[in-house]
């Protein structure tokens, strides 16, 4: 199964949802960037949601082409971005850092792009959930053929030293067939970060 296709799946389309609540809730302004989006699924339902405008940059031609969705797609690196400084609102990483070749580079690009006092929502993958595991496991998954990043606490104080901090969430809990928009440390898929432009 493609990863287009999970998300037109039963439990793919309740993951995209709670996701795509859980960010256009905290969205500020009506320029948006979401870096490494593939196929901007999910940012064309927070869209959706939000209003505004979101501009989707991914490397991967191929990825941003498998959705002919409703948002602007750019082929460019996470690492280089395209854009003059301060000209986003809210940057986006959509479980997309831990994929990226260099996200240290690719988070101070993001903070380039963002407007002072501008947000960003992170959206990293709780690598002791279940849902990880597994995927791990399985070595044709996606997630376990295309993952460069497994040491998520070193992420996550990067994210802090360039980002203030103002809310880290446990969210997407899947227990069997079930889709819960909550969890905790150790059940929920992902883990969301809220942080500020200093």
């Amino acid at each position: 199964m493609s990863y287009v296709d999970f998300y037109f799946t039963e439990m793919g389309r309740k993951i995209l949802e709670i996701e795509a609540r859980y960010i256009a809730g905290r969205i500020i302004g009506n320029k948006t960037l979401s870096i490494g989006c593939g196929p901007g699924l999910i940012e064309e339902r927070i869209q959706q949601l939000a209003g505004g405008r979101i501009i989707c940059a991914d490397i991967d031609r191929d990825m941003l082409s498998q959705h002919r969705g409703n948002v602007e797609k750019i082929v460019c690196r996470a690492e280089y971005l395209p854009f003059k400084k301060e000209i986003f609102d809210t940057i986006l990483f959509v479980t997309s850092l831990e994929f990226i070749d260099d996200y240290e580079k690719t988070l101070k690009e993001g903070y380039r792009v963002l407007r002072k006092g501008g947000k960003a929502i992170i959206l990293l993958l709780n690598q002791k959930s279940r849902y990880f595991k597994e995927r791990m496991e399985k070595r044709g998954s996606y997630i376990a053929r295309n993952i460069k990043h497994l040491d998520i606490k070193s992420m996550e104080e990067r994210i802090g030293i360039i980002f203030f901090i103002l809310n880290r969430d446990f969210i997407v809990t899947l227990e069997g067939n079930n889709v819960f928009e909550k969890g905790d440390e150790d059940d929920a898929s992902i883990i969301a970060i809220e942080g500020v432009k200093k």
